[in-house]
């Protein structure tokens, strides 16, 4: 292989993945608004087929990180350059920056809700087990709350460090999951860390709150009546859905 087809197929192998993670994400986005419908329950039976298979085809918030974004941008640019519409690659990027619009409007929608106009955000990181916030969905929505006057808390195992020095002292930061979610009516669980699951086995139980839970990580069976649950991709009244 030479040296230019290795660096196109690096790109290309990352906007090909991305495009499969917004396709899935989509699917969730339709999910929400038809009744009886579930987003897992679909990706399961479309990866079954070894045409397409498991790996990232799990409905849920934007792809972030130091690596999707930017190869995906690049190889528009690349095609471009050499004469070449990349239209599903711009698709793929124009679905992800629509899905941190859709949940910011999700999180807002349940704040004008509440009496206490504060959200508290489980998961800072890109993804969970690393300290890499750069292009995270949860960094994205906390800039939006912020902006909209909304106080917000934070926690995750690893990225705090980072956030902080992000954010100052724009944000409050929790120093476990539990001063987290106690700190606000309305939780966002935006990466489907091990740590936020074990918590909402029990942590969550019969608060008077709302839990938008991004990876649907958690059993809303076991949260109780008194805990509004929003699973992403789980199928909810259409007027409710934002």
């Amino acid at each position: 292989m030479s040296i230019i087809s290795a660096e196109i197929t690096k790109i290309s192998l990352n906007a090909y993945v991305t495009m499969k993670i917004s396709y899935a994400n989509n699917l969730a986005n339709i999910c929400e608004r038809v009744l009886g419908t579930d987003i897992d329950d679909i990706t399961k039976a479309l990866g079954a087929d070894k045409r397409i298979s498991p790996f990232y085809l799990k409905g849920g918030p934007a792809f972030g990180g130091p690596c999707f974004p930017r190869d995906g941008r690049a190889f528009v640019s690349f095609a471009r350059k050499n004469g070449v519409a990349a239209k599903l690659a711009k698709a793929t990027d124009e679905v992800n920056r629509y899905q941190l619009e859709h949940l910011t409007k999700i999180v807002l929608n349940e704040v004008k809700q509440a009496k206490d106009k504060t959200v508290s955000v489980l998961g800072l990181a890109y993804k969970p087990k690393t300290p890499v916030i750069e292009e995270a969905a949860a960094i994205k929505l906390v800039e939006e709350l912020v902006k909209n006057g909304v106080k917000v808390f934070v926690y995750d195992p690893l990225a705090m460090e980072n956030t902080k020095a992000l954010f100052g002292d724009k944000i409050k930061y929790a120093s476990s999951v539990k001063e987290c979610v106690a700190a606000a009516p309305v939780c966002v669980i935006t990466t489907p860390d091990k740590e936020f699951k074990t918590f909402g086995e029990s942590g969550f139980q019969n608060r008077e709150m709302t839990v938008i839970d991004c990876w649907r990580i958690l059993d809303p069976a076991k949260l109780g009546k008194r805990v509004k649950y929003i699973g992403w991709g789980k199928a909810r009244k259409k007027e409710n859905a934002a």
